[in-house]
This record gives structure tokens, C-alpha cells and sequence, in this order.
């Protein structure tokens, strides 16, 4: 129950920030540069992760249920494949093809995704193994 209670609690606490970046970012932006263009270019990345944020709760939240059950290199490993190695798969073919600032930015979203189902497989499957024992 617990681990449904924080990543609803992350993912919402995320997706409201990420709202409100993404309502008041110029205004925001603004704090930081004067420049139009730069608040344009800061515009397109809150949007993209202003939406997008909120759904690393589900990779995040997943590992940290997985060590909380005992298990540290299974969830390791998949971090850093769908992290770190899924990222520079995705800078030399995807963004390489597209050579987009769009682009580049999605590739959290997807690495997010990715990661968390690989982490999500493998806690229920931990989780469903340890009930057996008991």
C-alpha cells in the first residue's frame, strides 16, 4: 500500500509543479533573463518537461520499493541501462536523426517510461516471490 501511497503522492506533487512551471513560466523565466528568445527557448523545455516530469515518480518510487524489499542489483542494473545507456542510444540515433532541441528533451520522458517498466516488472515479480515464503 505504501508504495502506491508514494508514487501517487510524487507523481501528483510533480505534475502540480510542472503545471504551475509551465502556466507561469514566462514569468518565471523572467527572473532569470529579460531576453525573448531565451524565455522562448525556457518555454519549450518547461512545456515538454513540465508535463513529462511528473512520470519519473514511477522509475524512481519503483526503485526505491525494490531496496526497500532488499534488492539493490537487479534495480541498479536497470537504472543505469534505461538511464544512463538507454540516453546515449537514444543521442545517436533518435536525436542524431532529428537534431532537435524537442528532441533531446524527450528522451527523459522515454527513459523515464522504459526505465520504470523495467523496474515495475521486476517488483512485482520480487514482491509476488516473497509473498510465496510467507
Amino acid at each position: 500500500k505504501s508504495y502506491f501511497v508514494s508514487i501517487s503522492y510524487a507523481f501528483f506533487f510533480a505534475l502540480a509543479i510542472g503545471l504551475l512551471l509551465v502556466f507561469f513560466g514566462r514569468g518565471f523565466l523572467s527572473l532569470f533573463t529579460n531576453d525573448a528568445e531565451v524565455i522562448d527557448d525556457g518555454m519549450l523545455r518547461l512545456r515538454i518537461m513540465g508535463f513529462s516530469y511528473a512520470f519519473s515518480a514511477f522509475m524512481d518510487g519503483t526503485i526505491a520499493a525494490s531496496r526497500g524489499l532488499g534488492k539493490t542489483l537487479v534495480p541498479m542494473i536497470i537504472v543505469i541501462m534505461g538511464a544512463c545507456v538507454f540516453r546515449i542510444v537514444w543521442i545517436y540515433t533518435i536525436f542524431d536523426h532529428y537534431k532537435t532541441i524537442p528532441s533531446l528533451y524527450l528522451l527523459y520522458i522515454f527513459s523515464w517510461t522504459v526505465t520504470a517498466t523495467a523496474e515495475i516488472i521486476y517488483f512485482i515479480y520480487t514482491y509476488k516471490k516473497i509473498l510465496r515464503k510467507y
